[in-house]
Parts: structure tokens; sequence; C-alpha cells
């Protein structure tokens, strides 16, 4: 297994927002019980038996507005945190976690569409 795929919902837009240090917190701890069930149904995959030391991420983005370069990455933030808490990836630091494109975006107006789609390919 070298390669995992990930749909994930989409995350709380944090780029440009003050929101407290609280509820921030809450926000990323229903966003994880989110895809901790999504994971229990089996709608995402189970982690490798051991985390990857090094992985590529190729991410798509389905979105009602396209976002600059700089929300696109940030947006991520909490799915990779999970990535690592839950055992995919070993951290999410660039040693560990690289994006050898900018995510992609399409813009699209059904709801149950907004998501990100999230490729991890594991570097040897």
């Amino acid at each position: 297994m070298s390669v995992l795929s990930f749909r994930f919902p989409l995350p709380v837009n944090l780029a440009n927002s003050r929101m407290h240090w609280r509820d921030k917190h809450r926000a990323k701890n229903r966003y994880w019980a989110k895809l901790d069930n999504l994971q229990l149904i089996g709608e995402i995959p189970p982690p490798p038996e051991q985390p990857w030391t090094k992985a590529e991420a190729r991410v798509h983005w389905y979105v009602r507005n396209l976002m600059d370069v700089g929300n696109a990455y940030a947006r991520l933030k909490f799915c990779e945190d999970w990535l690592v808490t839950r055992g995919y990836l070993v951290d999410d630091r660039q040693a560990n976690l690289t994006y050898p494109e900018q995510p992609a975006q399409t813009v699209t107006r059904k709801k149950p569409e907004l998501c990100v789609e999230i490729e991890l390919e594991r570097v040897e």
C-alpha cells in the first residue's frame, strides 16, 4: 500500500479569521470527530501498520469560491494534524510531507460535493 486516497468534508477556513483559540480548538475537535466517524464506517481507509516517514500529497478542493494559494494550504492544517495523530504520517513537517503541486480547485454549487480530496503517496 503506497497510495492512500481520502475524501474529507471541508475543514473550517481559518486563514482570514480572528477566532479565539478556544473556539479554534473546539472547531478542530468537532472536525476530527467527524473524520473519526467517517473512518469508523469505512469511508476513510485505515492507517498503515506503521506511520509513513515521508509522503507526497496531492490535493483537490471542491469549493463554492476559489481560494488563494495561501488559504488553500492553510485550510489543510486540521487534515494534516488528523493524519499525524491517527497514525498515517510520522509528522507534517516539510521533511515528512511535501506537496509536489499546488492544490487544485473546482468550483461547485452542490453542497454534498464540497470537500477536499487528498492523495498521499509514500516516498521511499
